[in-house]
């Protein structure tokens, strides 16, 4: 039975932490699982999303393999999706002066955000070690 098992499975490749890196994109907030739908009707396969998470309501953060960041940003582009390249979802960014509730407003949701990642059942043990 193993045998069989052996020859219609193959293993999966362990994936490094390391190798995987994020890119923000100006998606508006939805359910993730149409946002896999919508990007796999535009060529990429859903294997290589490893993680989708929104930063408030029109940021989309999308961890992908860093072989893979490239391809992505490519296919969001030729869709006119605008990609935020020196976006850093833990800093307030308000024109201006921002006030302190802002900033500790701004902190608290990354830190829930990425809590609620690492806590998620579903989410694969290498997302989790990436975002600890």
């Amino acid at each position: 039975m193993k045998c069989i098992l052996g020859l219609k499975t193959s293993p999966r490749r362990k994936i490094n932490p390391k190798n995987l890196v994020k890119v923000y994109a100006r998606i508006e907030a939805q359910k993730t699982r149409f946002v896999r739908f919508f990007l796999k009707n535009l060529g990429i396969p859903s294997s290589q999303l490893k993680n989708i998470s929104f930063v408030g309501k029109n940021i989309c953060e999308l961890l992908v393999h860093k072989n893979f960041k490239d391809q992505l940003i490519k296919v969001l582009q030729s869709c006119e999706i605008e990609i935020l390249n020196d976006f850093d979802p833990s800093v307030c960014t308000k024109e201006g002066e921002a006030k302190s509730e802002d900033i500790k407003r701004t902190e608290l949701a990354y830190y829930k955000r990425i809590t609620d990642i690492i806590n998620r059942r579903e989410s694969p043990e290498y997302v989790k070690e990436y975002y600890k």
